[in-house]
């Protein structure tokens, strides 16, 4: 992982398809695979499961297909 540019607004990171899926996997559990409530998982995480799951489909997009 590559941080490229960091500023309070924005963070621009180079990662590899390897790194991509560990965030890509944790995502996923964090919505899909915990038993935690939406009130719950908002007040641990400090984002929406809605929130989450943008950036869950984002990263799961940018992942190369296996082979590529």
């Amino acid at each position: 992982m590559e941080i490229i540019d960091s500023s309070t607004e924005h963070v621009t990171v180079r990662l590899s398809a390897e790194e991509a899926v560990i965030i890509n996997n944790g995502l996923n559990e964090l919505c899909n695979g915990y038993n935690l409530s939406d009130r719950e998982l908002e007040l641990r995480s400090g984002f929406t499961r809605d929130q989450i799951r943008a950036v869950l489909r984002t990263i799961h997009d940018a992942i190369p297909p296996e082979g590529a």
